[in-house]
């Protein structure tokens, strides 16, 4: 365990630090020997530990309530969430010269250039999308490390004096780069040992809430779920936020919209004891139901005919049976796809929003109000006869028919039979900017029950024509706990994709649909998919 910083009554205003540079050498100029032997300075305004300022704000951080002054403000509702401007004070070294390449404008703006000397890694899944450092005491750079100086002699028992918090001497600090679509989805932070989170900004002065990267925070709901966005903190140069990281500290980077800009922090955590965690919340997924009866004939209106061809059907499931997964081109007749996609696009006031945003942002079509021909196409693919066609394409007993898979018989379906049906479910989706899922790993329960081990998913993407994967929206399978990725799907027009797997190995997400998806097509591109699910019964 990391050693803990000592326990006092009095902790110092740490306003500087001896410079870590060497002296000026021959051949160096004594510009260049100052600029490198200055001592960045916090802003003593807060930072000192004596002043009347840094005691309110110690009060309000105690009693949990609201303080706002020219240098410091606090968010206290949902939780505490601070923000510190002018953070490091450059006294007399700015002089004339680009902010953003940081030549001649003190400390702060050579950090800034000495971080975009750094290399990045590309950190891309279902949470994020942005580049990274390594971890920041493995830089050369002399102002990177006087700024972790600051961080572990400075800002932590500052950290300590003002929480309460017995703040362990364990800080972490990586910088991170979020250019154009780059962002962070919903999530609270909580690790084990991390008790205080920090984002030090460096972004362009000109920086505002339309450049997007705005700090999201999140109210929580009944159970204790990420609700909706309160608050939102657009990046100023040389602030620091810091907030505790709580159960109930949900919150994002939302989407960086400027092309023209980077969002360039330093961020990490203070760690410290961990605070208790309430049990994981258990999701109750949507109700299974048995296969509707229809007339066999419903597939022949909707179904392209090869697919109905009892050869064609053995081919389809030969590969399925070996690779567990197939996509099926052209599978509605075009006339039925082109009816649905004219009547999808028509109506805009049916779906309905669908959360946590820490596990989903998505709309759902509300099944009463439907047109026709999508409330018809929903219920054949949670028919009997679909389940059928599924068996024969798969080799899944989905029916409670029993099956006749020899593709030299001319009859390919055997009427009687005593198997029990499947369970299924489906739902109309509707996908634009902004929308995507997370990979979830908590408890999930169906019916009231533990989730099955297996199932068959179903796929059937519309109005995608435009879509290309510079969007986003493309759905991904992994294995869980690892990140090897089995498969992923784009979202093919009039394609029906079918994937068997194991629900307790295998978890899946929709990638972040990004600000491409307006700026690059013929307006605001919606596309819509008919997701279905279904379980055997053996």
């Amino acid at each position: 365990m990391a050693k803990r910083v000592s326990d006092g009554d009095d902790v110092p205003a740490p306003v500087g630090f001896p410079a870590l540079a060497p002296t000026a050498g021959p051949g160096q100029s004594s510009k260049k020997a100052r600029r490198e032997n200055s001592v960045p300075e916090l802003n003593n305004a807060y930072m000192s530990t004596k002043g009347k300022l840094f005691k309110d704000m110690k009060s309000a951080w105690r009693k949990m309530e609201p303080f706002q002054s020219e240098f410091a403000n606090v968010l206290f509702d949902p939780f505490m969430c601070w923000t510190l401007k002018d953070f490091i004070s450059e006294g007399q070294e700015v002089e004339t010269g680009s902010m953003e390449t940081g030549s001649g404008r003190g400390y702060v703006s050579d950090l800034k250039s000495s971080l975009m000397k750094l290399k990045f890694f590309d950190k891309n899944n279902d949470l994020y999308q942005f580049k990274q450092s390594h971890d920041l005491k493995e830089a050369k750079s002399i102002q990177i490390k006087q700024f972790r100086d600051l961080l572990i002699s400075g800002v932590l028992p500052w950290l300590r004096e003002l929480t309460g918090i017995d703040l362990y001497e364990t800080v972490d600090a990586t910088c991170a780069k979020y250019d154009y679509t780059d962002v962070l989805l919903c999530h609270d932070d909580e690790l084990e040992g991390r008790r205080i989170a920090y984002i030090y900004y460096l972004v362009d002065p000109s920086w505002e809430k339309k450049d997007g990267g705005t700090l999201d925070i999140f109210n929580t709901d009944e159970f204790g779920q990420p609700h909706q966005i309160v608050h939102s903190i657009v990046p100023l140069w040389n602030s620091f936020i810091f907030f505790e990281v709580t159960p109930a500290s949900f919150h994002q980077v939302s989407e960086v919209l400027t092309a023209s800009k980077t969002r360039l922090t330093i961020s990490g955590w203070f760690h410290g004891p961990s605070l208790p965690r309430p049990s994981p919340y258990k999701e109750v997924m949507p109700l299974m139901h048995h296969p509707l009866d229809k007339p066999l004939e419903v597939l022949a209106e909707w179904v392209s005919p090869v697919y109905l061809d009892v050869g064609t059907q053995s081919q389809i499931r030969e590969q399925f049976e070996s690779e567990s997964q197939i996509e099926l081109p052209d599978f509605l007749i075009e006339d039925k796809y082109k009816l649905l996609c004219n009547d999808l696009n028509k109506k805009v006031n049916i779906w309905e929003r669908r959360g946590p945003p820490n596990k989903r942002n998505i709309e759902v079509a509300q099944p009463d109000k439907l047109l026709p021909s999508p409330t018809e196409c929903h219920s054949l693919f949670l028919s009997e006869p679909f389940c059928l066609l599924l068996s024969h394409l798969t080799g899944l007993q989905l029916t409670s028919h029993t099956l006749n898979l020899n593709p030299n018989d001319d009859v390919s379906i055997i009427p009687e039979g005593n198997n029990t049906p499947c369970n299924c479910h489906g739902d109309w989706y509707r996908w634009q900017h902004g929308g995507y899922t997370l990979m979830s790993d908590s408890a999930s329960t169906v019916n009231g029950e533990d989730a099955e081990e297996f199932s068959l998913e179903a796929k059937l993407f519309f109005n995608t024509e435009e879509w290309t994967t510079e969007f986003g929206g493309c759905v991904t399978f992994i294995v869980k706990d690892e990140d090897e990725e089995l498969l992923t799907l784009n979202p093919t027009p009039n394609s029906l994709q079918l994937v068997y797997k194991n629900d307790a190995d295998t978890l899946s997400f929709t990638k972040y649909i990004n600000v491409r998806s307006e700026e690059e097509s013929n307006g605001q591109l919606m596309w819509y998919s008919l997701d279905t699910v279904y379980q055997e019964n053996n």
